[in-house]
């Protein structure tokens, strides 16, 4: 059994002993929030429970943050140290245009319906506006605002979002109090999830012109926040421990309470309880509800514990493949500039090893970059197969390898998870239909022939001689990816590499990837479940890529730029694909001949398609989302939230 299981049981019994004695426990754990009050977290046996900052835990979702926001206080979406914006302010604060519902299509919000093109150009778009939507603070929501909103973004270039939204909108006019007119740069054929929600969140958010016209955009801290959405910011922690939303007394006045009704939860809350271990604990207590991207151990771990958890499946491995992952490479700095130094990385790593190392192996592998669901397996994977398996190298050498689902198979079994299957094909549908081979001659060979060598003890030094290091920085707030990074550079050491690992807050890894201070980094630059990923292929566009040391251009929610790989043939590709109807038949073709270059130039080593592991307790909420319940991609962290916490039924328990 794992370290951090082990851990757990043993606080589940003393928790036990305790509760056995019918004393009252108190832990305490003070945070400041922002009203400048102290809150200390405290469970009271024998009465109504309450959360930690004060609310009835019967009336309060509660999700395990994954750490601590060093923005907490900073809540303009439009700068860049604004506070994380999944920690629900995307989920119920701000509402858009459009949102991306689980089968990966594109619904309706703040707009009544679809945008209709003015005429065949694909420039001029109507949009009518939802009525009888309200601000938080009782104004009505009206054209005026978009008109405001776009205005703000097209004239002040300091704000993060405009120089994309710049790229792409020429002007929004207000046609009259709920109709506009958007007028696009160029041809245009995906309104919806260009202004509004292509997969995580809609980076168009618009803004109250009552408030914000009386203030400078550029320092407003955004506080109090007035949205749409059915809730309200009632609290927050000034050290960002928590955030505190509290449900709009007039919420069928929001654009989701009329489309969705009345949400349940009277409190959300978004607590960081600290250490993983921390969480799991919160976890099992049914102090928190909902801990989204938490390790195949804390899932183990609260399995244990707690009989009231559900996943998006029953069995293993409990969570849902969703979004791609892998290791970026920054391409303007050498020696990661060569695609023969890129692809000698990736054949030094033993992929199954790594992922057990990292998450239990718990990850569907994808040579491509795309999520390897089933649309995109129908329009890529699978007909791409055929190509990978015949895909060589510069020197004919063919890197592609088929084992993988039988290799992670034997090896969970080994580990005694029961249950598996044993069919080929099954174990591809669940494990990936393949990955790269591990083949340290053939990497050894790709690096002597680029010019490095290697010194007495093994080491490798670069073509001037000077010892080769890796600098890789990695996220702290996220467990399984950062076990990714070590297992990654523990791999590179032992092929005679001196990697070095940093591990580093949201703040400062968000940070450096914008500004390139890395050498390598995961991130997740394909998110969109549908089959035309066209918003994704933008963030590899060189429009967005800066030198190192400043910023790119990229959207907070794609870091593909931060890997600075210049590649005319996508700038060209993407320029094709954004005068085509997402359901032309060339935009598989093109998207197609994207994800070769990808492979082939190897600028970002997509792993593959993590399970996403999120533990809900059913102790005081059900109706959570699931595989059954849900027909295709959901996640608490995206803004898709807005519409699934209408779901939610209270137990009653108090």
């Amino acid at each position: 059994m794992k370290k951090i299981l082990s851990l757990v049981l043993v606080l589940i019994m003393l928790t036990s002993l305790v509760a056995c004695t019918g004393e009252t426990t108190t832990e305490s754990n003070e945070t400041q929030s922002a009203s400048g009050t102290t809150s200390s977290a405290s469970t009271a046996i024998g009465e109504a429970a309450t959360t930690d900052v004060g609310t009835p835990r019967a009336e309060t979702l509660v999700f395990a943050n994954s750490g601590a926001d060093a923005n907490a206080g900073q809540f303009n979406p439009y700068l860049a140290n604004c506070a994380y914006q999944n920690s629900g302010f995307v989920q119920f604060i701000w509402e858009p245009l459009w949102e991306i519902d689980q089968d990966g299509e594109s619904v309706p919000i703040l707009a009544e319906s679809m945008a209709e093109p003015v005429d065949d150009t694909y420039t001029k778009f109507e949009v009518k506006l939802r009525e009888g939507v309200k601000w938080s603070d009782g104004v009505e929501f009206t054209s005026a605002d978009v008109v405001y909103t776009s205005d703000l973004l097209l004239n002040t270039p300091d704000l993060t979002y405009s120089a994309v939204f710049s790229s792409t909108v020429k002007s929004i006019t207000a046609i009259d109090e709920y109709t506009i007119l958007i007028e696009t740069v160029k041809k245009t054929t995906r309104l919806e999830t260009t202004l509004g929600s292509a997969a995580v969140y809609a980076m168009f958010k618009i803004l109250p012109k009552h408030i914000w016209e009386n203030v400078d955009a550029t320092t407003y801290n955004n506080y109090p926040m007035v949205g749409t959405g059915r809730y309200t910011l009632a609290d927050y922690d000034e050290n960002g421990n928590y955030f505190l939303f509290e449900k709009r007394e007039d919420w069928d006045c929001s654009a989701c309470g009329i489309i969705y009704g009345e949400p349940t939860p009277n409190y959300i809350l978004y607590e960081s309880f600290g250490s993983e271990e921390k969480r799991v604990m919160a976890a099992i207590n049914n102090q928190a509800d909902i801990l989204y991207e938490t390790t195949n151990e804390s899932y183990d771990a609260i399995l244990a514990g707690n009989s009231e958890v559900t996943g998006w499946l029953d069995s293993y491995p409990y969570g849902l493949s969703r979004e791609t992952s892998g290791i970026l490479f920054n391409c303007a700095s050498a020696p990661l500039d060569n695609t023969n130094v890129r692809w000698a990385l990736t054949l030094s790593l033993q992929i199954d090893k790594i992922l057990l190392a990292a998450n239990g192996g718990v990850t569907k592998v994808c040579p491509i970059a795309i999520p390897p669901g089933s649309k995109q397996k129908e329009a890529y994977v699978t007909p791409m197969l055929e190509w990978l398996q015949n895909f060589t190298l510069s020197d004919g050498y063919k890197p592609f390898d088929n084992s993988y689902a039988k290799t992670i198979v034997a090896a969970l079994t080994e580990q005694g998870i029961e249950g598996l299957t044993t069919d080929e094909e099954e174990m591809k549908d669940v494990y990936g239909i393949g990955w790269w081979k591990y083949d340290t001659e053939e990497a050894e060979k790709l690096l002597l022939a680029e010019g490095f060598t290697r010194d007495s003890d093994g080491m490798w030094l670069l073509p001037d001689g000077t010892p080769w290091q890796i600098n890789i920085i990695a996220p702290n707030y996220i467990s399984d990816k950062e076990k990714l990074l070590y297992a990654v550079a523990d791999a590179w050491k032992q092929f005679g590499i001196d990697a070095v690992v940093q591990s580093c807050d949201k703040a400062t890894y968000q940070s450096n990837m914008k500004k390139g201070l890395y050498d390598c980094c995961v991130t997740w630059p394909n998110l969109c479940p549908s089959v035309d990923i066209t918003v994704d292929i933008e963030q590899w566009t060189s429009s967005l890529i800066t030198p190192i040391g400043e910023d790119t251009l990229a959207t907070s929610y794609s870091k593909a730029a931060s890997g600075r790989y210049a590649s005319e043939t996508i700038d060209a590709i993407f320029q094709e694909l954004k005068g085509l109807e997402p359901d032309d038949t060339s935009v598989v073709e093109l998207t197609t001949e994207f994800l070769k270059e990808i492979v082939t130039n190897n600028p970002f080593m997509m792993v593959g398609s993590q399970f996403a592991l999120t533990a809900q307790m059913t102790h005081y909420w059900t109706g959570y989302p699931d595989a059954e319940s849900v027909g295709g991609i959901f996640t608490w962290n995206n803004a898709s939230s807005m519409i699934f916490i209408s779901d939610l039924e209270s137990t009653g328990n108090q």
